[in-house]
């Protein structure tokens, strides 16, 4: 399943299931296959994927660390949340500025 993003002022932002689901639950919705974010909750949203993101982070910093000392891979070479959300921060940055709503599986 894919989740895809709409608004009107910005281009669609297309996730993953597993990405989707873990960035509509920062932002403090349920990961229906369908929804919409309103301007007014955009702020609280915009928080939510930022302290997402920093647990994130500081959950590869705790595993780089283990992996450096035991002298093993990294498990965390993937792509942070950070950078994975980027594309629908700008998006929520947008629409709120915009006063227009985002919506997904509609």
């Amino acid at each position: 399943m894919l989740y895809k993003f709409k608004s009107a002022v910005t281009a669609d932002v297309i996730m993953l299931e597993a990405t989707g689901r873990q960035v509509l639950q920062a932002m403090g919705k349920d990961s229906d296959p369908k929804g919409i974010l309103l301007p007014e909750q955009m702020p609280q949203a915009l928080l939510g994927l930022e302290a997402a993101a920093a647990a994130d982070d500081a959950l590869r910093a705790v595993q780089a660390a283990t992996a450096n000392s035991s002298g093993h891979a990294s498990a965390t070479d993937g792509i942070s949340l950070r950078v994975r959300a980027v594309p629908l921060v700008a998006m929520v940055k947008r629409s709120a500025a915009a006063d227009k709503p985002i919506t997904w599986g509609v």
